[in-house]
């Protein structure tokens, strides 16, 4: 959880700007703090958690590095996110889905593209699929890049 904590303090100033408040880091990761421990994924028992130290952890670094996707930066890390928190919708064939189960864990990371600011990279992974997704601010314009099979 505070991995977690941590990542996600650097978006203070979104916070901030939607909720009309002024913390500082130090003060928005104690809001974090706070308000994670009642999400559903943080209450599992810690054997039903992913760990920072699980190896799959690291060979699902590996394998997202060597996926050649133009404009994505080499990625050093990932977190653990609930599905919920990262489920974007995407047009397919004229119809809004959703391809993340919002109830389930997924390894996660989101980069800024190298050769266009302003986009990102989303990815997320579990011990079946890497999918990776492209997207403006606030997740406009959302787009699939991959969805790669393990």
């Amino acid at each position: 959880m505070e991995e977690m904590v941590e990542f996600c303090s650097q978006y203070v100033d979104e916070y901030n700007k939607n909720t009309g408040e002024s913390l500082n880091s130090e003060e928005y990761k104690n809001v974090l703090r706070q308000f994670y421990p009642s999400l559903k994924r943080w209450q599992l028992p810690a054997d039903q958690l992913p760990h920072a130290t699980s190896p799959i952890k690291q060979k699902l670094i590996e394998e997202i590095n060597a996926l050649g996707v133009n404009g994505l930066p080499e990625i050093n890390n990932l977190f653990v996110l609930q599905g919920s928190y990262v489920n974007m919708e995407y047009e397919i064939n004229g119809n809004k889905v959703k391809l993340l189960d919002d109830n389930a864990t997924y390894w996660c990371n989101q980069v800024e593209r190298l050769d266009s600011p302003g986009r990102c990279f989303g990815i997320a992974c579990d011990e079946h699929h890497i999918f990776v997704s492209e997207y403006g601010k606030d997740g406009v314009d959302a787009e699939i890049v991959m969805l790669k099979r393990r």
